[in-house]
């Protein structure tokens, strides 16, 4: 499991610009030469760095001691007499209070193979902070801050809010275009106001906003109706704010349910409508229902699309082909699943940790289980492998603690036997 969530770690790194983190929450900028009397300057040996084929520099990291120094952090404007233009999101989420940015940064992103770059071991000796504001030094040519948020240069694009704003956010009129990761681990803004320039508004910008009780959408684009958020015509579900916490019969029009739509949802129960035909990525994640009956309309089920919810019973009469990686990924309660006549993948990790799951009856029209796919359901006795299967990926039962016997009568093209999978 442990390197499953290193995977989804590294899919949401890879995102352009990120400033959000487990614990630092916002970035501090100042102009270059300026120091306060809490904050210390660093030397080259506090980060770790490169040299681009320009000559300039680019910093992934900064050495945790830094922090004993000072919990406000200043980036040098330069290191080794090189201009320091590119930092990596990753000097964010270490705990400390306040980053002043480097005069010359031009660029926020990740470095070309992260998986390069080993990590050391938080030190328990230091006191770690959440940020709270942004400010950029006059002279940056590509980054502004207004009253502590992150923006580009002409205010166009919203870079980053910080986590520990609280009470209601208004985006600027100036604002077109949000970074995808602008609000993450917001948890503490309870209301906010979408201007009409705002060009595009999804379930994954939204997603971050655990605390979200009111949304204020001046955009002729968009229908705001009982706390959920759909595109003009009503066709897509794009956000269902957490406050909604009761039954919701999605109405006929919608053919969509959007990426992170209920994702953290407290509605107790939803019914789909015959009609709908695409439910996205992490749709219903780590959501409140306990129960789904997915009509045969639906002919896409996006990947971990109810992964960790509260589901414990899952009917599947979509019309689709293979059943997406992760798609019931941990939901701890599921114990009972029935799948649709023609299903022929069941992919990678799809009911992983699906502890509860009691010797689920495959369809004949299968032909292949992904990795991992029954790994640690522990309550899983017994299990029939249709004759139709022909490929059965490594781990496929890997921890599977009550399992005592599989029966497969067919002859598969490719099959771990090995006794610590099965």
């Amino acid at each position: 499991m442990n390197g499953l969530l290193k995977k989804i770690a590294a899919i949401t790194l890879a995102a352009t610009l990120v400033t959000g983190g487990a614990l630092c929450t916002a970035v501090t900028a100042s102009a270059a030469g300026t120091d306060s009397a809490s904050s210390a300057q660093a030397d080259e040996s506090d980060f770790k760095w490169t040299t681009d084929s320009n000559g300039e520099v680019y910093i992934y990291r900064y050495n945790y001691s830094l922090l004993r120094k000072s919990p406000d952090v200043v980036i040098p404007d330069t290191i080794d007499g090189k201009k320091v233009t590119r930092m990596s999101p990753t000097v964010f989420t270490r705990g400390c209070r306040s980053v002043t940015l480097p005069l010359y940064l031009r660029e926020i992103c990740d470095p070309t193979d992260i998986n390069k770059i080993t990590e050391e071991a938080r030190p328990k000796d230091i006191e770690y902070y959440v940020l709270s504001s942004v400010i950029v030094p006059d002279g940056n040519a590509y980054f502004k801050s207004k009253d502590g948020v992150l923006y580009s240069k002409d205010m166009k694009k919203l870079l980053k809010l910080p986590a520990a704003t609280e009470g209601t956010f208004s985006i600027p009129s100036t604002v077109t275009d949000i970074d995808p990761n602008a609000f993450s681990n917001c948890t503490q803004v309870t209301g906010l106001v979408i201007p009409s320039s705002v060009k595009e508004i999804s379930g994954t910008l939204l997603k971050n906003f655990k605390s979200l009780e009111t949304l204020t959408i001046n955009n002729a684009n968009y229908t705001l109706e009982d706390d959920v958020l759909y595109d003009k015509a009503k066709t897509k579900i794009i956000y269902v704010l957490h406050s909604k916490n009761v039954r919701f019969e999605i109405p006929s029009t919608v053919k969509t349910i959007g990426d992170f739509a209920f994702a953290g949802s407290n509605v107790p129960s939803v019914v789909l409508p015959e009609g709908l035909t695409e439910i996205g990525n992490y749709a219903f994640a780590e959501c409140k229902i306990t129960s789904v009956s997915i009509p045969s309309s639906v002919a896409e089920i996006g990947g971990f699309a109810f992964s960790n919810s509260s589901i414990s019973t899952a009917k599947i009469y979509a019309s689709v082909d293979s059943l997406s990686e992760g798609c019931f990924w941990g939901c701890e309660s599921l114990s009972s699943v029935s799948f649709p006549d023609g299903l022929t993948e069941i992919e990678n990790t799809c009911f992983m940790g699906c502890s509860r799951l009691y010797n689920p009856v495959l369809p004949s029209s299968l032909q292949k289980l992904g990795y991992l796919v029954f790994s640690n359901c522990s309550s899983i006795t017994n299990m029939v492998i249709p004759e139709s299967v022909k490929t059965i990926e490594d781990g496929t039962f890997n921890n599977c603690t009550k399992l005592r016997s599989v029966y497969f009568p067919g002859n598969p093209e490719f099959v771990y036997t090995d006794d610590s999978y099965i």
